[in-house]
This record gives structure tokens, sequence and C-alpha cells, in this order.
């Protein structure tokens, strides 16, 4: 946990640190975290798509966010 004192940096923020807290809200058991990570390809130059990439499959479904939202919504 990071005193009030330290920035947050991007070597210190874990962005699926809290899946955990998820799982409980939603009475789901906790068997520690899934397969997950975040990816970035370039859909032409200077321009990238930021992903969450769940599991080692193929996709099988693609959820797209609206505005004012962000890819942890569907967490």
């Amino acid at each position: 946990m990071l005193s009030v004192d330290e920035t947050l940096d991007d070597e210190n923020y874990d962005e699926f640190g809290l899946l955990h807290e998820n799982a409980e809200e939603l009475g789901l058991p906790w068997a520690g975290r899934p397969r997950v990570e975040r990816r970035d390809i370039e859909v032409r130059p200077g321009q990238s798509l930021s992903m969450i990439v769940w599991g080692d499959s193929p996709p099988e479904l693609v959820f797209l966010h609206g505005g004012g939202q962000n890819a942890h919504t569907w967490d």
C-alpha cells in the first residue's frame, strides 16, 4: 500500500489490483487473479488502440465502453 506521501507512478500502479474486491462485491469466489493484461495495438501510425485481454484463448466477445467510462466498466 502506498503512503499518502508517495507518488503513484506506472511502476507502482496495478490496474488489476482491486479485482478481488469486485468479485467480493458480487459474491463470487476468489481463487486468485485470472490471466489478464493490458495490450496496445497500433491501428495507424501514431494512433493505438488499448485493450484488456482476459485469458489465453482467442476472444469470443469484444466489449466497447462509451464516453466517460473505461475498460474496467466490464470487470
